[in-house]
């Protein structure tokens, strides 16, 4: 990890103030990762990057290049979008029943500046590791660029592991069963 990558925002909840009173736009500073870097299987590698800084749709983001990828991206979508029901993420944790509670309170921080959304940008998979480079959104707007996670391939597909999950919580203020 980077030094960049050591710095964290000690408050994603105050963020929400600010990018929703300001209607947000990017000053050019970004939230460092919060997640390790995973250990990747020795299994062979599949990469697909994305050549949109910014997009707007999930197809806009691997555009069917890498079915893995697009599984990968879609997962992590699904869970970091505050407005998607709970139920329909449970499939793409690593342990589903475990984070329902802290699944209800993020979208209950969601609803407080118009919506989160962790966009992917750029998905790297390696065996059984998905690298997403993501851009935090509030209301559509950004807020974070270039920020890094990883999912993990379980039996039934790509899963947010707790780690990753619950790190990301902790920036927002919400707390992680």
């Amino acid at each position: 990890m980077t030094a960049a990558g050591t710095v964290r925002i000690s408050a994603l909840a105050a963020m929400f103030v600010l990018v929703t009173a300001s209607c947000g736009g990017d000053d050019g500073s970004a939230r460092p990762s919060a997640s390790p870097a995973a250990t990747a299987s020795s299994a062979a590698t599949t990469a697909t990057t994305a050549t949109t800084a910014s997009p707007t749709s999930l197809s806009e983001i691997v555009d069917g290049i890498d079915p893995d990828a697009d599984a990968a991206a879609q997962a992590w979508t699904t869970v970091f979008d505050s407005t998607t029901p709970v139920e329909a993420k449970l499939a793409f944790l690593a342990e589903p029943e475990a984070h329902r509670s802290t699944l209800e309170a993020y979208a209950g921080a969601g609803q407080g500046v118009g919506g989160i959304t962790l966009a992917p940008t750029a998905v790297e998979v390696e065996g059984d590791t998905a690298m997403i480079t993501y851009e935090v959104r509030f209301a559509g707007n950004l807020a974070y660029g270039d920020q890094e996670g990883t999912l993990t391939r379980g039996p039934d597909g790509w899963v947010v592991p707790t780690e990753e999950l619950c790190s990301f919580m902790a920036e927002a203020r919400v707390p992680c069963s």
